[in-house]
């Protein structure tokens, strides 16, 4: 994922902020610091829906175009209730990691990564487990 940016179509940023992708996004994922010796591939169809991160209106049209993005459809997905079923055992938290390991490695900055991961892990119980966006 290192520095690629995924073609994003825009939905509707007007109404609800939501975009599409027009190819999948995948990220392989260690659980080491888990305790749990496995890597998970998590990957994100083409066509799929998602927010970006749940973030003010302004944003969105940016975010598609910086290095936040995959992350951010990767940790979408995995709080769906499609992403639970195929990764049950990722808890919230780990999906949470897993988001800030995923900005890290596309080169965000350390301070802007935690930034996120600590917004996710305050208020990311709120959108934790909702359906797929169709």
């Amino acid at each position: 994922m290192r520095g690629e940016f995924p073609s994003l179509k825009i939905i509707d940023a007007k109404k609800s902020n939501t975009f599409q992708t027009l190819e999948e996004v995948c990220f392989i994922a260690n659980l080491n610091s888990f305790g749990i010796e496995k890597h998970v591939t998590i990957l994100v169809p083409a066509n799929t829906v998602t927010d970006l991160a749940s973030i003010p209106r302004f944003m969105p049209m940016r975010m598609h175009k910086n290095r936040i993005a995959s992350p951010a459809i990767i940790h979408d997905m995995l709080y769906t209730k499609e992403g639970k079923e195929k990764h049950p055992d990722l808890t919230r938290k780990m999906a949470d990691r897993i988001f800030l390991h995923a900005m890290l490695c596309n080169d965000v900055a350390k301070l802007r990564a935690n930034l996120y991961y600590i917004a996710v892990r305050a208020f990311g119980w709120i959108g934790y487990g909702n359906p797929q966006r169709n």
